[in-house]
């Protein structure tokens, strides 16, 4: 049986779920934003995932250490991840460190710098798993079923050295400017709120 929830739409567009479970002193913070990587422009495929792996990596007030060390320190750990059609940004913290972990995600997102060190930093380890993933049977299979079952759609669309080679800092910044907006994005908090 699904908890009973609490729902509405702010002004801005963002829907808010609320999940209230007070059996534990924890609370568990996502946000899902409409910016897959369906929404990588051609020849740009794997924008979504170099985002998501860069956003959390320095904001105009805070750096990539002091943005972990921050969360760290209280025992939890802020991730970003691109999946096909959603773009998330979670943490899961004790309910004493829910107004950090608001105000840690807000710069995320709000305010990300994507440092060009670390937008580099972040696509050498992705061309290392893009050459690694070329020798694997499952992962060569999972893509030619993917173009075959979807074709030229996004979905049938894979991240290649060249797609990822050719990414940039102004790449990634025109990206989270384009896609990660409030409006028809959902916010859930579960948990001792």
């Amino acid at each position: 049986k699904f908890p009973p929830f609490q729902e509405t739409t702010l002004s801005n567009g963002l829907k808010v779920l609320v999940v209230e479970n007070h059996q534990l002193p924890v609370v568990s913070i996502r946000i899902a934003m409409p910016a897959g990587s369906k929404y990588d422009p051609a020849g740009q495929e794997g924008l979504a995932d170099l985002t998501a792996d860069v956003l959390t990596k320095g904001t105009a007030t805070r750096t990539a250490d002091q943005i972990a060390a921050t969360i760290e320190g209280v025992g939890a750990s802020l991730n970003a991840g691109a999946g096909p059609d959603f773009f998330n940004v979670g943490t899961t913290v004790l309910t004493d460190h829910a107004d950090l972990a608001f105000s840690l995600m807000g710069d995320v997102i709000l305010n990300p710098l994507f440092p060009d060190g670390e937008v580099a930093l972040a696509r050498t380890r992705e061309l290392s798993s893009l050459r690694l993933a070329a020798s694997d049977p499952g992962s060569l299979a999972a893509e030619f079923f993917a173009a075959g079952v979807y074709g030229h759609h996004p979905y049938g669309r894979r991240t290649t050295q060249a797609t990822m080679g050719a990414l940039t800092r102004q790449s990634v910044q025109d990206f989270w400017q384009t896609h990660l907006r409030p409006g028809g994005s959902l916010l859930v908090v579960s948990g001792d709120i």
